[in-house]
């Protein structure tokens, strides 16, 4: 009787863990005349939980096929891209809300570096009076520690 109440105790604690979502990492790309950002949402819960849908303010609806189950211990990207024209120039953080399966929302402000807003302003200011030329890709990075 002991062994089957320690048991169910046992279940009860795992299942009220739950998930435990969070935004990992991000980077900003510029390919060709779109800008991409690409989120890592991970789950370190022990539950699992579903992702229903993701937005960012600047760049619209997520490009990635959604529902999708997260297992615990996992982890999913999701990408964000659109055209990089002017209003873009002056964006230095934009804000992901991710919709959980829970009802919940993970809202987080994704910075971007100096360097990556001084590489989309250089190609902003190239398409002043000439027709949109394509860039070579660059992948930007988040900052490390010691930039922050």
């Amino acid at each position: 009787m002991t062994s089957l109440a320690s048991l169910w105790v046992s279940v009860l604690t795992y299942r009220m863990a739950g998930p435990k979502v969070a935004l990992d990492s991000h980077n900003f790309t510029l390919l060709g005349s779109e800008l991409w950002l690409k989120v890592k949402i991970v789950n370190a819960g022990k539950g699992e939980i579903d992702i229903d849908g993701a937005t960012c303010d600047l760049l619209g609806s997520t490009v990635t096929a959604l529902p999708h189950r997260m297992k615990s211990a996992s982890s999913h990207s999701v990408e964000f891209h659109a055209p990089a024209d002017r209003s873009l120039g002056r964006a230095g953080l934009v804000t992901v809300n991710i919709g959980l399966g829970n009802g919940r929302t993970l809202t987080a402000q994704v910075r971007m570096t100096g360097m990556e807003q001084a590489e989309l302003r250089r190609y902003l200011s190239n398409l002043q009076g000439s027709a949109p030329r394509s860039l070579q890709s660059a992948t930007w990075l988040p900052p490390s520690q010691e930039e922050l």
